[in-house]
Formats: C-alpha cells, structure tokens, sequence
C-alpha cells in the first residue's frame, strides 16, 4: 500500500506540473526549457518524464517533483507535501490534527466572507456607479472579486453568525473587531473590497478602497494566522506564471494601479501590501524572477519610495528600474487619459536608478541650458557620485555639461570639471557607496589644501565677525573651485545655505572629521575686511581668465589670445 508520499508523487505529472511555469518543448524522450532559477539564453533545463526527475546543467538544480515545489515555491518538505495533496486530492491523516482543522476552518470563513462582499456589491448601485466611474468593468470586476463592505457596523458579522461561522475567528481574521463581552462589529465598512490572495491563489486577506475621499484611502487586514503584510504581494497569483516567462515583475503601488496595468496588457504588474516596500516583499519576488520596474507615482513621495526600493532590490542582488511619471499621474490615470499603449511605453522607457534620480532633479529645478544654480549642481553631484554605474555616469556628465552656464564657452572643459567634482563627492564614500563614517571614523582620510585666496574666504565664513559677509561667496558660481576648497565650501553650505547663527566652534564641530581636520591646518592669521575682499577679487579675475582661456580654446583668435594675455600686445 502506497503511503501518503507515494501516493501524491504517484498522482501529479512532473511535465505539466513544470510546464506551468516553463514552457518545455520534446527532445526525443525528454523535455527542455529555460531554466526558471537562474537567467540564460540557450535550455540547460532538462526533465526526464519516465523517471520524473528534473536538472538543470547550468545551476545544478534538480529532483523530483517535491523538490521542483520546494525550489520554486521556496517552501519546507511538509509545505510543498501539503500543496500537492490539495493538487491531486489526497487528504493528508498524518498530521491531520486540530490546527489543520483550524486553518480549514478559517479558509471556509474568508470565502464566505468574499461571497458575502460580492454579493453585497450587486445589489449596491452605488458601488457600482463609482466602479464604473474608476474603469472597472464586468471583466476586471469578475477576475479581481472586487466586492463592497456595507456601511454598517453589524452586515457582515450578522451574516457569518448565521451560516454557522464563528465569530471569535472571524475576528481573529481580521474580518470583525471587538469580543464576546463587548460584542462585534465589522471591520471594514463602506468601501470597495479587494480580496488578498497569496501565491497559492489562497484567500489570506482583505484591502478596502475609500470611495468617497475618506482617509485613509486604504484599509489592509491586520497581520493574522494568515496574512502577514510585510511579505505579501498583491496580484501575485496572477502575474506569476508571465513573472517566471519574463523574469522581470512591475510594481506598482496599489490595487488600482494593479488592475489598470494588467487591463493594458502588462500581466507582470503586483503591489506590495502595507505602507512602504519591505526586503521580504523583495526576496518574495526574487522567487519569481530577477528584475523589476517601479512604476509610482508621480508625485515627491512616490519617486522617494522608488529611490528607498533601489536600496532593498541591491541588498537582495536584483536589478531595478523605474518610470518617472508626471507630476499628479498614477498608472490607473495614465491608462484613462492616454490609453493602454501609453502605459506600456512608459513601462518599456524605464530608467536606471541614477537616471532617475537626475531627471527627477532636472523636473524639480525646471532646469534648461545656462542654470546656475548651485544647489541644482550639488544635487546633481551628489546623485551621480552615488552611482557604481561609470559608463552611464560618463553619458550623463555629457548630457548635462549642456545645461552648464559655460557650455558654450568651453562644452569640453565642463565636462572634465564636473568629472573632477563628482570624484572629489565620491571620494569620501566607501567601496559600497555608502557614505563616509562621521567624526573620529574617518581620520585616515584628508582633503587637499584650498588655495590661498579660498583658505581667506573660507575662514571668513567660518568666523563669526566676518561669516555674514563671506557665506554667499561660497556659493558663488566658480568662485572656489580647487578640489579641497570646494569640498568644504559644499560641507559648509550643506549645514545651511544662509549664513547659521551659531558659534564657530559649534559650526566646526558638526562637519566631518576630514573637513575638521584641513580647517585646522589652515595659517592662524589675523582676519581683517581689506584682506577677505583682497581675496574675493583674486578669485574674480582668475574665474574671468579661466573664461577667457575656454574661449580662447573653443575659438583660438589673436584677439582671443589678447584677451588672456594683455600685455602680449
């Protein structure tokens, strides 16, 4: 007699099993495909349909068809038994105990729950007058179980009661609030209900949508026996058969957005439940594939989650792009006003990480050719010495000398320049990227000493009697402009760009060690205004004759030469 093992093994087809997942094409007496684990071009993945056993000669996966559900579901032995008896209809006794009565249990209790909300929302013109209104027709209605909480504090509870389903539990789900002394009430009402369904397709939990401006616009479930929002992707259950054909997911930021992206044709769009992006959403969607684009909002707060899911995807060794979408658009929005095909564009023009970053800044300052400004320059410095990505680095220092005030004069020139700036940001970084540590942690590390004249103003700006005259030359376009000088006028200016009303000691005392360390190193002598503005017109004239010198080299002319060298005539 078979045991439970072999009698599940005995009932469930290794092919069809894996060709949901990889589409698998008959080489003689075995089967190959790509290889889900791992990314390739040319089928290393082999099955074996008389002994039902899988390998794959380029990652070294394989076994039979337990394995292929432990690997690819990423779940223990008795996890992927369990799956597989549901599959084939084999009810497990071993084990069969109080807790798998429980979860039963709590599985017929969320479905009727979902029943009850369906229900609910068919016989609510309401509800469906604002359905249609946000695009939701038959179709997507019936593929996404959207359904309504009533507006009352008893309908569901009322309901459950009456078909026999425990009220404790239901609360315990998520689905009611309160206890048997103080009674119950239902947790979600008035709004349309988005049924949270794991990978399995299993009913885990529920999302509800405001409809009338009420915030917050969402409500999740709250983490339960079976709901943990921390790891839990919505839509998952049916992008994840296109995720394991494309290996890249899109991830938008909520039910809607989800919806809208699968009704443009994009299958691979999921959501991440709760408020942020977690690392076990992240690692739960690297089971799936190894890429994903980030498509936002395209308002501030969405473009800084999308720079925070950078971050979590690198920890994990994903790649991630991501779609800078206009201010007030939203993936759901962009569908209505411009139509799938525009969405799907959008989707295929994603950017890399410091890309992204630099567009955002070049929106947000509303920059074209000749900005001066230079906390747009900062920012761009900083943005592009964050980056690993050198070659792109290089492309983009090209694209953006044309907004450079000296473009014109010298296109070249700017381009070394902002080369050696962002190396000098970059410098005090780790091999990680990771900024330098602060005080005492860096003291291996010093900056090249500023220039005379830069060391004048610099201390100017530092000491208190003169600081209110000095502060604004360090902003100042090209005026401090030696590797060292310039480092810490941008330490300085990034403790404030007006003029701090603190002690010069204090102001010190907050810069990094290596900042610290050169200002120390600076001569002690006496500051006096004749001195500090002595100082200020050195560096005028030399920015004017390095201006000079661009043009002199971007159109070489007698009269340009003169220019430079005056007295040469």
């Amino acid at each position: 007699m078979l045991d439970e093992r072999d009698l599940v093994r005995s009932r469930v087809d290794l092919v069809d099993l894996v060709g949901e997942r990889v589409k698998l094409i008959k080489v003689g007496k075995k089967w190959k495909g790509l290889c889900p684990f791992h990314t390739e071009k040319t089928p290393s993945f082999q099955l074996d349909s008389d002994l039902q056993l899988f390998h794959c000669f380029g990652c070294k996966k394989g076994g039979d068809v337990f394995d292929w559900v432990m690997q690819s579901e990423n779940v223990d032995f008795r996890t992927a038994l369990e799956m597989l008896a549901q599959r084939t209809g084999v009810t497990l006794s071993a084990g069969k105990s109080r807790s798998q009565g429980e979860a039963q249990s709590q599985i017929a209790t969320m479905e009727a729950t979902l029943a009850f909300y369906i229900t609910a929302f068919t016989e609510s013109p309401s509800a469906q007058e604002y359905a249609a209104t946000r695009g939701l027709d038959a179709e997507t209605l019936a593929k996404w179980e959207i359904g309504l909480a009533p507006n009352s504090e008893y309908a569901l509870g009322t309901h459950l009661k009456k078909i026999g389903c425990k009220l404790q539990e239901a609360c315990e789900l998520s689905l009611l609030a309160g206890d048997s002394s103080a009674g119950y009430r239902d947790f979600f009402r008035g709004r349309l209900m988005f049924p949270i369904r794991d990978d399995q397709g299993r009913l885990v939990a529920f999302s509800g949508r405001s409809m009338d401006g009420t915030e917050p616009k969402y409500i999740n479930s709250r983490d339960t026996a079976l709901f943990k929002k921390s790891d839990t992707i919505y839509g998952l259950h049916h992008s994840r058969i296109a995720l394991r054909e494309s290996r890249s997911a899109v991830l938008a930021e909520g039910q809607m957005d989800v919806i809208a992206c699968h009704h443009a044709g994009i299958e691979t769009a999921v959501a991440a439940l709760g408020t942020a992006l977690t690392v076990g959403h992240v690692r739960k969607l690297k089971r799936y594939c190894g890429s994903a684009t980030l498509l936002y909002d395209g308002d501030i707060a969405g473009r800084n989650a999308a720079e925070r899911a950078f971050q979590l995807f690198a920890d994990v060794d994903m790649s991630a792009r991501a779609v800078l979408l206009q201010h007030g658009e939203d993936p759901d929005t962009v569908r209505k006003k411009e139509g799938a095909e525009a969405l799907r564009q959008k989707v295929a023009s994603a950017m890399s990480p410091v890309r992204f970053k630099v567009e955002g800044l070049i929106r947000d300052f509303d920059a074209k050719p000749g900005i001066g400004d230079r906390t747009f320059w900062k920012a761009i410095k900083e943005a592009l010495a964050g980056s690993p990505e050198k070659l792109e680095v290089d492309a983009l220092l090209d694209e953006l000398a044309g907004l450079h005030p000296n473009a014109r004069v010298d296109r070249k020139a700017v381009i070394r320049a902002l080369r050696s700036e962002v190396a000098t940001v970059r410098k005090p970084r780790s091999k990680a990227g990771t900024s330098a540590p602060e005080a005492g942690a860096d003291a291996g590390f010093s900056l090249a000493m500023p220039r005379g004249p830069e060391r004048e103003i610099i201390r100017a700006a530092i000491d208190d009697e003169f600081r209110e005259f000095a502060w604004p030359r360090l902003a100042e376009d090209d005026l401090v402009v030696s590797e060292g000088g310039r480092a810490i006028a941008d330490a300085l200016l990034a403790v404030s760009s007006e003029p701090p009303v603190v002690s010069a000691r204090d102001l010190v005392a907050g810069l990094a060690s290596a900042v610290r360390q050169t200002i120390m190193t600076m001569e002690p002598s006496p500051l006096n205004l004749p001195g500090i503005e002595e100082a200020i017109e050195r560096l005028v004239s030399e920015r004017e004759r390095r201006i000079r010198l661009y043009k002199y080299q971007s159109e070489p002319s007698v009269e340009t030469a003169r220019e430079i060298y005056p007295s040469s005539h």
